[in-house]
């Protein structure tokens, strides 16, 4: 059983951890503009190269939103924020990486027993 964070990051990543078998890190959706002071070039500069930093120190899993986001800038209703259709390809990115990650996650087609 889980107890309390003890004080500290390092603290709340070890009660995290009790509680959540695996952590990931997901990676940024590319920015197509520079409005609110996001853009592309800092995020494949410098965000994204620490993400993965982090990450692997961590061992935590990646989960890469920019890759599946790349060059379509059609699926952000202002350059920056995903549109319906885009928050739909995060959710599809993020369930197809959690289900390799926890094979038991997958959702069981109908018809089928469990075991």
């Amino acid at each position: 059983m889980a107890t309390g964070p003890k004080k500290g990051k390092t603290g709340l990543l070890q009660f995290i951890r009790q509680v959540v078998r695996r952590l990931c890190v997901c990676l940024p959706p590319p920015a197509y503009s520079d409005k609110w002071t996001i853009n592309e070039k800092a995020l494949t500069d410098e965000v994204i190269p620490r993400l993965r930093q982090v990450a692997t120190e961590r061992k935590f899993a990646v989960i890469d939103l920019h890759a599946a986001l790349a060059g379509k800038p059609e699926l952000f209703q202002d350059t920056i924020h995903p549109t319906p259709e885009g928050m739909k390809v995060i959710a599809e990115t993020l369930a197809a990486a959690l289900v390799k990650a926890e094979p038991q996650l997958a959702p069981r087609q109908r018809g089928t027993s469990t075991p």
